[in-house]
């Protein structure tokens, strides 16, 4: 039997390996919050068709993480000892990007309809933002099956003609979802900013939402970044394709925190509120009990 040199079982085999981890972690992570979502009073909040694309989404995630795992199997476990498979493109990894594309575009029309709420019906911004997750997601898509035809994953780094062309969408592609998330991130903080009045308790609240969506946002625009330099400076390692396996699972478990975080908010926001008899009627004119300020409270972070 052939032996494979070590150096290319650490970037590729290696970099599979811990690529499918990752991502297997994430996904639990994913059935943990989709359980608590789904086990809480306030999932109500959410229109039906919300509740579906929840639903869907984390579906969608299973299916990533089931491909996902059969591409770490056939590497490691099936083409044990064979290093003709180095470069071969199993069909299970070209059908779990096409279904990591489905999943983000879908994740990001859900935080296009956030941003929508919050900008009070401004529909430009979000527009865009569908336009480009729909354009990303087609394009991917279409990208993942043309790559799942190549005989090596080699001739997409090396060679010219149509792999070059491939090559350039890719990290096309990788450019544009950056930017999209740019574009979902920092205008959501932004409008959350402005729902701040004179209700310390609320303020309290979006100062936390703000601080998510920033968290949030941020760890999916650094593993982009970090993809694409490593796709574009380490071409005989997979090490981009390990990051690019766990954007999907990252973008789910993103929307579903924030979602979460929204309801434990309103679970706990039933308790009676305790206010000093100087703040009320002070706050926000128009809301001087206690019921007022919880209506008001309740108002503003429906929006999430």
């Amino acid at each position: 039997m052939a032996t494979i040199p070590i150096s290319v079982a650490n970037n590729v085999f290696g970099a599979k390996l811990v690529g499918g981890l990752l991502n297997s972690a994430l996904w639990g992570m994913s059935c943990i919050q989709v359980f608590a979502y789904f086990t809480g009073s306030k999932r109500k909040l959410d229109l039906p068709i919300i509740q579906h694309a929840i639903t869907g989404i984390v579906f969608m995630n299973t299916v990533h993480a089931a491909l996902a795992s059969h591409v770490v199997y056939w590497y490691i476990i099936t083409q044990y000892g064979n290093p003709t498979s180095v470069g071969t493109i199993v069909k299970t990894e070209s059908a779990s990007n096409c279904v990591t594309e489905i999943t983000i575009c879908v994740v990001r029309f859900l935080f296009a309809r956030r941003l929508w709420k919050l900008s009070n019906g401004k529909i430009w911004l979000a527009l865009l933002v569908c336009v480009l997750s729909v354009a990303n997601m087609g394009v991917g898509v279409a990208l993942a099956v043309l790559i799942g035809q190549v005989d090596s994953v080699y001739l997409i780094f090396t060679a010219g003609g149509i792999y070059g062309v491939m090559r350039r969408t890719a990290r096309a592609l990788s450019a544009v979802h950056i930017v999209t998330e740019v574009l979902i991130t920092f205008p959501i903080s932004y409008y959350l900013y402005t729902l701040k009045g004179g209700i310390p308790r609320t303020n309290s609240l979006i100062n936390v939402l703000i601080q998510y969506t920033i968290g949030t946002g941020g760890v999916v625009v650094l593993f982009s970044v970090a993809a694409l330099i490593l796709n574009v400076q380490s071409q005989n390692t997979d090490f981009g394709n390990t990051l690019y396996m766990t954007v999907a699972s990252l973008y789910v478990n993103c929307y579903l925190a924030g979602v979460n975080f929204r309801n434990r908010y309103q679970d706990r926001d039933e308790d009676p509120i305790s206010l000093h008899i100087s703040q009320i009627g002070a706050t926000t004119p128009g809301y001087s009990t206690t019921n007022d300020v919880n209506s008001m409270a309740q108002k503003k972070t429906s929006v999430i």
